[in-house]
């Protein structure tokens, strides 16, 4: 079979590799997590991959989370930001908030999720090795208009099923409205920047000034993001989103 490309192998981003911890599948009401083998997907930075295996976090079908390298990859630049108190919105499959109690700069982690029934199918999906609890608190809350009680240091959004969501900054903006975190990313900002950057008719590389009139307008402060490694791979999102198409990379699972 011909790919039309080659298969990346092993991790080359310049953040982290994101760990992925062990689920077991499950389903809670409306909501299910599913394995299915996958043997190649596309990624959200970079091209087709090796992924044997997955899981689809589905309610009715509809697919909110994957382990995808579309996933995982979008969740990479995020990661080395958050320290202090952290707060997510969205639950999901827990993949940003394992990922945040494993940082020792993090002190703790408050988990923001309205729907009741993915807070049970989370403790029925996670396996044995996750962190303590005492590291991290998921609250039955809606993130819109919830407030913390102390100061946050690093909120992270990740509630839309679509990578880009037109909504997506907006939502930030207002949760940064109500929590005023030092620091603050939400999931697809690199697809909304690529647009940013098109409407703009401005083509690579992504210079920071560029990224400074694209936060002017974002009104989220996301000026820890502004380093070279991070702009440099913006120009991959849009090539990947391009030759992915819809149905690879615009929904959160690929294949």
């Amino acid at each position: 079979m011909s790919l039309g490309a080659e298969i990346i192998d092993g991790w080359t981003l310049p953040w982290p590799e994101i760990r992925v911890p062990a689920y077991q599948a499950g389903r809670v009401g409306a909501w299910e997590l599913k394995h299915q083998f996958q043997p190649v997907l596309r990624g959200y930075f970079r091209g087709l991959q090796t992924a044997a295996e997955n899981y689809l976090l589905t309610r009715d079908d509809r697919v909110w989370m994957s382990l995808s390298p579309v996933e995982i990859e979008s969740l990479a630049p995020h990661i080395p930001h958050m320290r202090g108190h952290v707060v997510i919105a969205g639950l999901g499959m827990g993949l940003a908030l394992y990922n945040a109690v494993l940082r020792p700069p993090v002190r703790r982690v408050t988990v923001l999720e309205h729907d009741p029934e993915v807070i049970t199918l989370f403790d029925a999906i996670r396996g044995p090795e996750w962190p303590s609890p005492d590291r991290f608190t998921i609250a039955r809350a809606d993130a819109l208009i919830w407030r913390s009680a102390e100061p946050v240091d690093y909120l992270y959004a990740d509630i839309w099923d679509k990578i880009g969501a037109p909504e997506a900054a907006a939502d930030t903006r207002a949760r940064c409205r109500n929590l005023r975190p030092k620091a603050a990313g939400y999931w697809g900002m690199e697809a909304n920047f690529g647009s940013f950057l098109a409407r703009s008719r401005r083509k690579p590389p992504v210079t920071r000034p560029q990224f400074r009139a694209w936060a002017r307008a974002l009104g989220v402060p996301i000026t820890a993001y502004d380093n070279r490694a991070w702009r440099e791979r913006i120009p991959d999102v849009a090539t990947q989103l391009i030759f992915g198409g819809s149905p690879s990379l615009n929904v959160r699972a690929s294949g």
